[in-house]
């Protein structure tokens, strides 16, 4: 039961993102053929949109495989990942980032360097969440709100003491 509900964590999670980067890149591939992008503008967005998509299939492939470092390391690059997308879809990558942390976490508990891994995200998500606070209280736009909200589910989900998994 429990491998189910990460495959449907994961899965779930990872499917908005990866049809909102499909669709994106498939703009960006129409406009560069039509010659209105600048090389290095498609380049830049090729590797950070290319870079979401293997983040997905990491966090995928790790709940399925029940292989919980393989969610933690696309939970960590989907969240590195959310930094170019600060002024538009940011908060939805690090709730994906969190959501595939939850994976790794309902698959099997999280030790050695997967944990080290998810404590880190969670600590870098306290301090991008500190670090947006001034900027919430100037009344910046509603995604700002949602990436404060996701942000810190990721602080959370990172932090949480690992339960006592028994076998079902």
């Amino acid at each position: 039961m429990r491998l189910n509900r990460a495959i449907a964590i994961a899965a779930l999670a990872a499917l908005p993102m990866a049809a909102l980067e499909v669709w994106s890149l498939g703009r960006l591939l129409t406009e560069f053929s039509r010659g209105g992008a600048d090389t290095r503008a498609l380049v830049f967005l090729a590797v950070v949109q290319g870079g979401i998509l293997i983040a997905i299939a990491l966090g995928v492939m790790g709940a399925v495989r029940r292989r919980p470092g393989l969610s933690v390391l696309g939970a960590g690059l989907i969240f590195l990942e959310g930094v170019p997308l600060i002024f538009s879809f940011a908060w939805l990558a690090v709730l994906v980032s969190g959501l595939f942390l939850l994976a790794a976490r309902d698959i099997a508990p999280i030790r050695g360097a997967s944990l080290v891994g998810a404590r880190v995200i969670g600590s870098l998500a306290v301090l991008w969440a500190l670090a947006g606070v001034p900027s919430l209280i100037r009344a910046q736009p509603l995604f700002w709100v949602f990436l404060e909200v996701a942000l810190c589910g990721v602080a959370l989900v990172g932090w949480w003491p690992a339960p006592d998994v028994a076998e079902e």
